[in-house]
């Protein structure tokens, strides 16, 4: 128990935190991220194209280089995306959504979100 760092290895990897502020590296559109609420902020951090935040996780954030779609959850998200053209999609709750560069479409979704979507021809959907 504590902020942990999880690290998915090759294949589809089922991974679960605890309490504390854990971290998760997800490389596979097959790896499965668990959370109870309550348990402290958590992260994703992928390298996939696409990546939909599970229950109880609040952030994503985009390690890869090509494009990217990122959506959040009902949670109050902060979701970063990388140097490509991503598109990011809040949920429910007060996200706040960075595109970084890139020509990105920042799609805040419900709630009192924060758009950002950095160096490029960007587009909000607010």
């Amino acid at each position: 128990a504590g902020n942990d760092v999880i690290t998915g290895g090759a294949g589809n990897d089922r991974m679960v935190g605890g309490v504390g502020n854990d971290t998760f590296r997800v490389d596979s559109s097959g790896d499965l991220v668990v959370e109870v609420t309550g348990e402290g902020a958590d992260s994703v951090q992928t390298t996939t194209i696409s990546y939909t935040l599970g229950t109880n996780v609040e952030h994503l954030l985009y390690l890869g280089a090509g494009n990217f779609v990122g959506t959040g959850n009902a949670l109050n998200n902060i979701m970063t995306g990388g140097v490509g053209n991503d598109t990011l999609n809040g949920g429910d709750g007060n996200d706040t959504l960075l595109g970084g560069i890139g020509n990105d479409v920042i799609n805040g979704g419900a709630g009192a979100d924060r758009l950002e979507g950095g160096v490029g021809n960007d587009t909000y959907i607010v």
